[in-house]
């Protein structure tokens, strides 16, 4: 590497530049290997090791965080709150089927589902299309009118508008409490005792 002049006319050394290659004395930047030669840069392997383990540590960390943000469940909202300044926002409704869902199966078109839940602070209508409906509706998969039922997905708000829930996919639906299951156990709990009255009237006799 070429050093300074001095008044007496030798040179001197200069001092090394990391950004310099030690070799051929071209600018490289931030690189540890000269691109034009293959030399070796003057950076200290201290410092290449920091470099290293901070992308590696900012990698690790951004991986952790995706998981911790996919695991989360949305917040519970309640309807009657929703406003306008909650677009797009993620969120959990648990509210009751009024009616059972609106299902469209058009041949050319995918096919989408809505229904609405009432959860007693007001009316939601949630919506999936594509993959999501194609999904939901499986075979057991779609509620039914007087299901109790927790919908995650993002609010689309609109100014003037009703609001609505978009599903993202099936895992957003499930079914708390099914209304056919309560009115089986509702009913064989009316046989039962039924059932016992008559025997204790037997009994009497």
């Amino acid at each position: 590497m070429r050093g300074r002049r001095t008044s007496s006319g030798l040179e001197r050394p200069a001092a090394a530049r990391p950004e310099m290659c030690p070799s051929c004395e071209r600018f490289i930047g931030p690189v540890d290997a000269c691109p034009y030669c293959g030399a070796d840069s003057v950076r200290s392997p201290a410092m290449r090791f920091l470099r290293r383990g901070t992308l590696a540590l900012g990698m690790a960390g951004l991986f952790f965080l995706y998981l911790h943000a996919r695991g989360r469940q949305p917040p519970g909202v309640r309807i009657g709150d929703i406003t306008p300044l909650m677009n797009f926002a993620a969120v959990t409704v648990t509210g009751t089927l009024d009616r059972d869902p609106y299902v469209s199966r058009r041949r050319d078109a995918p096919a989408w589902l809505s229904f609405t839940l009432n959860d007693g602070t007001g009316l939601l209508r949630v919506a999936a299309q594509g993959e999501a409906a194609r999904a939901l509706l499986q075979p057991g998969c779609l509620p039914r009118r007087g299901d109790r039922v927790r919908a995650s997905g993002a609010l689309d708000v609109s100014a003037g508008g009703e609001p609505r829930l978009r599903l993202a996919g099936a895992a957003g639906v499930s079914v708390l409490e099914s209304a056919a299951g309560a009115g089986a156990d509702a009913g064989a709990g009316a046989d039962a005792g039924a059932g016992a009255d008559a025997g204790a009237a037997r009994g009497a006799r």
